[in-house]
């Protein structure tokens, strides 16, 4: 019997360090006491919301029944569907983008041929902009062809998911990328962010500058302002190949 409309099988593939893992990386801190068999996570560790996350060893129906509700708990607080959350615990250390074309058309999950070739080889093409960025920022880029880019893509994984389409990107945080950009980053206290997480952070920071932007109608400073962000011409075309055709259609992107 599943819990709140989640796939039993899939709850019991979940690893509870996957799991507590995520969390940590979300900002969730673990509480100092905790009752045996469980770890205890609350962003205020004087307050709720909290996710208890069961542990490995524990007997097959409380695993089964606390880690759903875990999935849940963190799915309310992100407010997102539970079945993404389910499924971005599953991928293990890894970014997850989502390409999201939302259109009244598309409600029984299925997609036009030529549209779906253009959403998955826009996401595609919108990775390789971001990676050849982090790389070497350029507003243009005659080939999207840097052996960092093309490595980080190779890497990457593809698969679709309901909620009118998504097409979902799973970009691995352990990929294995030649990283010459890292060897010209300044030194800090801080451990310097795997590749990935660099192309996936520049990407929707270039989405961010784009959307503000015209939001207040200055589109232009953002050609004109080389710290506007990481944003380049391959990225916008990307982005237009993307576009769905309906008048009241929208594209979204969204990474956890």
């Amino acid at each position: 019997m599943s819990y709140k409309g989640l796939d039993p099988q899939r709850v019991r593939q979940l690893r509870s360090s996957d799991v507590r893992d995520y969390l940590r990386a979300t900002g969730w801190h673990r509480l100092a006491h905790e009752p045996e068999g469980v770890a205890i996570f609350r962003i205020n560790p004087n307050d709720l919301p909290e996710v208890v996350v069961p542990a490995a060893t524990s007997p097959a129906d409380f695993f089964y029944r606390r880690m759903a509700e875990a999935v849940t708990d963190i799915a309310d607080h992100e407010e997102r569907d539970a079945t993404q959350v389910l499924a971005d615990l599953l991928v293990g250390d890894a970014d997850v983008m989502r390409f999201h074309l939302d259109d009244d058309t598309l409600t029984d999950g299925t997609i036009p041929f030529a549209e779906g070739l253009n959403l998955f080889g826009g996401a595609r093409k919108a990775l390789l902009a971001a990676a050849c960025s982090v790389v070497d920022p350029q507003p243009y880029y005659a080939r999207l062809s840097r052996a960092e880019a093309t490595q980080f893509i190779n890497a990457c994984r593809m698969s679709s998911e309901r909620g009118s389409f998504i097409a979902r990107v799973i970009c691995p945080l352990d990929a294995d990328v030649t990283d010459t950009a890292a060897a010209q980053l300044p030194l800090t206290d801080d451990a310097t962010p795997p590749f990935t997480r660099r192309v996936t952070t520049t990407l929707m920071q270039a989405l961010n500058a784009l959307v503000q932007g015209a939001e207040r109608d200055d589109l232009d400073r953002l050609t004109e302002d080389s710290e506007a962000g990481p944003l380049s011409a391959n990225l916008c075309d990307a982005l237009l190949a993307m576009q769905p055709s309906g008048r009241q259609a929208k594209l979204s992107v969204e990474s956890s």
